[in-house]
This record gives C-alpha cells, structure tokens and sequence, in this order.
C-alpha cells in the first residue's frame, strides 16, 4: 500500500509541476522558436545554445527577419526583436514600463552575485564614473581600440557596403 501511495504522490507533485510551467510559459507559446520548444527537449536547445548562441541567433534573424523569436536559456527564455520597426517601438517604451537595469539585475541575479547592497545602493556606480572622469584622456584610446577590435569580430566589414 504504502508503494501505491508514492507512487501516486509523486505522480500528483510531477502533474502539478508539469501545469504550473505550463501556466508560467504559455504566454511565450505564440512567439516562434530556434531550436527545440518542448517541455524536456527545449533543455537540449539549451545545451546547443551555450555552445552555439552564435549561430543560433543568427539562425532566428535570417528566418524571422522584422519579426521576433525565442532561444532557451537555462532558466528563461530570451526573446530577441528584429527589425528597424520593432526595434523603434522598444525604444519608445517608457523606462517606468521597460528598465533596463531591473533587465540587468535580474538578468545578472545582482542580489546573489553582487549582494543586496549593491542591487539597493549601488555606489559602485558613481565610484567607477569618477574614475573614469579623472582617467578619460589615459583611458579612451585603449577602450577604443578594444570596442573596434571587438566590433570588427562580431561585425565585420563587408566592402559591399551591405
């Protein structure tokens, strides 16, 4: 008997847990997906994607240009926005409605890797900006080298001019 009870107990936990995902993603249903979207094989598109984001997302762009679509992540999905249109609209949104840094905070988990303090106070803000201030005329062209060298990675330069 007490086998029975287990496994119905277990049954019941694992019927709750399956409905509550369910509930919590399915607003994200309609956008389109790269890679698998089921409730366990979306965990293998998590593994391609921490492996192959790159692609990935370049993958999504080229099939869903002027449009949006979805990546998994462990613990989310991404939705990534396309096109000058959509683009536009998401930078008209008012930061009381869109943060950025609420985006980054929970995106980064500042309370876990950084602590409360710095999430609720964050000083280390004005501190760097100083620096930065006092440093700028030392600092710019090795910051700028870097940028261009990282840019020129990601996108690099077509004599096409496309």
């Amino acid at each position: 008997m007490d086998g029975v009870r287990l496994l119905t107990c277990t049954l019941t936990v694992l019927a709750v847990t399956v409905a509550i995902d369910r509930l919590r993603w399915s607003k994200l249903d309609a956008i389109p997906t790269v890679g698998p979207s089921g409730h366990l094989s979306s965990y293998y598109g998590v593994a391609k994607f921490i492996l192959h984001a790159k692609s990935m997302i370049q993958e999504g762009y080229e099939r869903y240009k002027d449009g949006f679509f979805k990546v998994p992540t462990m613990n989310r999905w991404v939705v990534v926005i396309t096109g000058p249109r959509l683009l536009e609209e998401l930078r008209k949104i008012p930061d009381e409605r869109l943060s950025f840094d609420h985006a980054m905070q929970d995106l980064l988990q500042v309370r876990y890797t950084f602590g409360i303090e710095a999430q609720e106070h964050p000083y280390h803000v004005q501190v760097i900006r100083d620096h930065l201030k006092r440093n700028l005329t030392e600092l710019f062209p090795g910051v700028f080298e870097e940028i261009r060298l990282a840019l020129d990675d990601v996108i690099p330069f077509q004599e096409t001019g496309k």
